[in-house]
């Protein structure tokens, strides 16, 4: 979802500029019935030892609120005389002002150490339990500021002397990596459901995206448009 309130003016016919300010939300959900992996690790008492992991029933949901400032070039004539099409092409410079996340699931870690033929479980001071619930232990911040690049085309449909209706598609598509930390490569949290396994992941950049239906108000302060 996304809110904003802007002001641009056109130095040519077709031709305009403007800046806003707003508001964008964004949602996700990213859930799995059942994995298991194993991992080579080193234990506290410095023995190696295959960490086998089972997940059951993971289900994460990451919220975003973001303050936006959109600067953009807009090509078009929406005026009040006729129907006209409009493109609008520019960044979007986006602040966060919340972040929600929740982890729900269950955990199985048991430990075989290949050098003992022995296979170890239900030892909680070694980190091997079962059915473990899924608890929060580590999550990250935010960068300070993302950047996205706007894209959007529509209609203006003229409404009286001074408002304007316009419909159209847009695409939001973010350029700048949203976490500030990343797991770890082979890090066991990363499997666990204890952090966010989306925002942490050590296997590429998270951003925001959208795409989606917009529709607006253009209010004319130049009557003579």
């Amino acid at each position: 979802f996304n809110f904003d309130a802007g002001y641009f003016i056109r130095f040519r016919r077709y031709i305009g500029i403007g800046f806003g300010i707003g508001l964008s939300r964004y949602q996700t959900e990213c859930s799995s019935d059942y994995f298991t992996t194993t991992l080579n690790v080193t234990d506290i008492d410095g023995d190696s030892v295959n960490q086998n992991i089972e997940v059951n029933n993971l289900v994460q949901k990451t919220s975003l609120l973001y303050g936006d400032i959109p600067v953009f070039v807009e090509i078009g004539n929406p005026n009040t005389h006729q129907i006209s099409f409009y493109v609008r092409l520019g960044a979007k410079f986006s602040f966060p002002l919340t972040y929600t996340f929740t982890s729900t699931g269950e955990t199985t870690i048991n430990g075989y150490y290949p050098e003992y033929y022995v296979l170890l479980h239900d030892i909680p001071e070694l980190g091997y339990e079962s059915n473990k619930s899924v608890v929060v232990t580590n999550d990250t911040e935010l960068q300070n500021f993302s950047i996205s690049m706007m894209v959007t085309a529509g209609v203006s449909i003229p409404i009286s002397d001074y408002f304007i209706l316009k419909v159209g598609a847009n695409l939001n598509y973010g350029l700048t990596e949203i976490s500030d930390e990343k797991l770890p490569e082979g890090d066991v949290s990363y499997y666990l459901g204890n952090c966010n396994s989306l925002l942490m992941s050590p296997q590429g950049k998270t951003t925001i995206q959208s795409a989606g239906l917009e529709i607006g108000i253009i209010y004319i302060l130049d009557s003579k448009l």
